[in-house]
């Protein structure tokens, strides 16, 4: 993948965090440039790595800092906490990588930061209460402990083989039923 081939190629070579914490910053900004440069030369690609190399600088900041002054172990609010706002700066930078220009992706931020309506929620949850439904579910399982999930696996390797087909093809139907009726090209097909 891409983030191998980064690492091993150009974070690594360059020093990785053996050179010291201001070298270990700069390296992982130096890579995430690249790695927006290889997506298209296109300032918005570039300012797209760069701003995943900060990202990635600060978090390991943090959790240097975290380690360095003998943090508790993660409760699992911090552990939500942090995911949460990693899920939402990476898509909040996709806006970024999937306009057509800066005054496109600028525009996008500026009706999600002022226009956003909360109540246009409740017409999504009443349109689509199985995705929500799903949504949900998954959440549950993906933040669980996991011991919970070694559980869950087990007890769905216990099953018959029949509930096992009767649970996949309704997972197949919710995909096709969530689905888009439009055929949506392969993002890398742009570069």
């Amino acid at each position: 993948s891409l983030s191998s081939w980064l690492k091993d190629y150009i974070y690594i070579p360059l020093g990785g965090n053996r050179k010291g914490k201001v070298n270990t910053y700069l390296f992982l900004l130096i890579t995430m440039t690249i790695g927006g440069v290889w997506h298209g030369a296109n300032w918005k690609f570039i300012v797209w790595g760069i701003a995943h190399g900060f990202a990635l600088a600060i978090h390991k900041l943090v959790v240097s800092y975290l380690q360095k002054n003998k943090a508790a172990t993660p409760s699992i609010w911090s552990t939500l906490w942090s995911g949460l706002v990693t899920f939402h700066l990476v898509a909040f930078l996709w806006i970024l990588f999937r306009a057509e220009s800066f005054q496109t992706a600028f525009s996008s931020m500026e009706l999600i930061w002022s226009k956003t309506n909360f109540t246009d929620a409740v017409g999504f949850f009443v349109a689509r209460k199985e995705f929500v439904y799903l949504f949900l579910l998954s959440e549950v399982v993906i933040f669980s402990p996991s011991i919970f999930k070694l559980k869950l696996a087990k007890w769905f390797e216990s099953m018959p083989f029949i509930l096992v087909l009767i649970i996949f093809l309704c997972l197949l139907q919710l995909i096709l039923q969530f689905k888009s009726q439009d055929i949506q090209p392969f993002i890398y097909f742009q570069f």
